[in-house]
């Protein structure tokens, strides 16, 4: 009787083991999320339609698996493979990486519209439960976003700030058909209407209406 006393305290200690000792506190906080180059945030960039890019990133080890929820499109959390249009690796337990390719906008649900930003939401299975999300943001633009149109005449090369041209007898006449970023801010675009100048100087920015005089 003295013998099973004595050998309780160990016997019930045997039965109290952790199944997962990294979770010290059951808590939200403590939950590791999906990362982008040690962030819980990342923005890529489409130029069109038909874009799919390649997404990659970093899990910690105590991640099982990882969700995505399309923003306005889904009302709840779907396998990561509802977004990609091929193959996805999640070997969070093996080298602490993920890797997926993006579906195009339109086959995520989306209406693509230039100049707008489209998001999905990352978030992290583990053993004490789903992770707060990561955020996963596409910005659309058919013509690159921040890229620039440069104007040349008379030797004078437009590009990098605005620049003008002056002549005593400079003439004019430039059409741009598509929507343009705007110069100091490619987030945003606008018309470029036909402009023309008699003399004096011209000055024009993509992306808002040029101004002659």
């Amino acid at each position: 009787m003295r013998i099973f006393v004595a050998a309780l305290p160990f016997l019930l200690s045997l039965g109290c083991t952790k199944g997962d000792p990294g979770f010290n506190v059951l808590d939200v906080n403590n939950v590791p999320q999906p990362l982008f180059g040690g962030q819980t945030t990342t923005t890529v960039r489409t130029q069109n339609k038909t874009d799919t890019p390649a997404i990659s990133g970093e899990c910690d080890y105590k991640i099982r698996g990882i969700t995505a929820q399309i923003v306005g499109v889904d009302n709840a959390d779907q396998p990561l493979t509802h977004i990609s249009n091929a193959a996805v690796t999640v070997t969070c337990q093996a080298d602490g990486k993920f890797a997926f390719t993006l579906k195009t906008l339109a086959d995520l649900g989306f209406t693509p519209t230039m100049g707008s930003t489209y998001e999905i939401l990352l978030r992290a299975q583990t053993s004490a439960g789903v992770s707060k999300p990561s955020s996963l943001k596409i910005f659309f633009a058919d013509i690159g976003g921040s890229s620039r149109a440069t104007i040349t005449s008379g030797g004078t090369l437009s590009s990098g700030a605005p620049r003008t041209v002056a002549s005593t007898n400079f003439k004019a006449v430039i059409r741009v058909d598509h929507r343009m970023p705007d110069y100091a801010s490619p987030g945003s675009s606008g018309a470029m209407t036909t402009q023309i100048s008699s003399g004096g100087s011209f000055k024009a920015k993509m992306g808002a209406a040029a101004n002659a005089n």
